[in-house]
């Protein structure tokens, strides 16, 4: 399986970006600060796109939320 992390996934062109990747067969991590527009946008590509799609809550300039990425 390949997988793809996506960081700010709640962007517009990162949203464009795992659209793509989704459409090309990889599963995705998507990562950000708001967890609710990250599972909607998860829920969207796992629909269309029938791929796996992990969200994961991060916040780049808080480095103790950095540990739950590397889990």
């Amino acid at each position: 399986m390949k997988y793809i992390l996506i960081l700010g996934a709640t962007s517009d062109i990162a949203k464009a970006v795992a659209r793509k990747y989704a459409k090309e067969g990889y599963n995705l991590y998507l990562a950000g600060r708001d967890t609710k527009a990250l599972e909607l946008l998860a829920k969207d590509i796992e629909v269309r796109f029938e791929q796996e799609v992990k969200v994961v809550t991060i916040d780049i300039l808080d480095y103790s939320s950095h540990q739950s990425v590397y889990d």
